[in-house]
């Protein structure tokens, strides 16, 4: 994931990295996510809760 990253924040007009994943407590990458430094925009995609990594 780092050196996704820096490959992206080369790329001109890339600010930020945003992925989906579905909520709930059993199987959910959320919290592997947040530990790499993605941040909770607080809204939903067709289920899904949208993070979001800063370039």
């Amino acid at each position: 994931m780092a050196a996704l990253r820096d490959y992206l924040g080369t790329r001109p007009g890339a600010t930020e990295l945003l992925t989906s994943v579905h909520p709930g407590e059993v199987g959910s990458p959320t919290g592997f996510y947040l530990r790499l430094g993605f941040q909770d925009t607080g809204t939903d995609h067709e289920g899904e809760r949208v993070l979001r990594l800063p370039l």
